[in-house]
């Protein structure tokens, strides 16, 4: 029997974390936020690279600013 959907991806999860960390830390590095929330590299990538896409938040020289 299959589940109702419940169940959120990692990219939904950690795109929730990245989101809260960003709420505390207006302005910081990529790999701030790779080291601090100990997720995949590739994972956080993604989810930056999705959230620049939204124009949620901006990134200049490696650091990523929330709009």
């Amino acid at each position: 029997m299959r589940g109702g959907g419940s169940k959120i991806s990692p990219l939904e999860e950690a795109r929730k974390l990245v989101l809260e960390y960003l709420k505390e830390h207006k302005e910081c590095m990529t790999s701030d936020i790779i080291k601090d929330l100990k997720l995949d590299q590739v994972l956080i990538l993604k989810v930056i690279g999705k959230l620049k896409e939204e124009e949620k938040i901006e990134i200049i020289m490696g650091k990523v600013i929330t709009l």
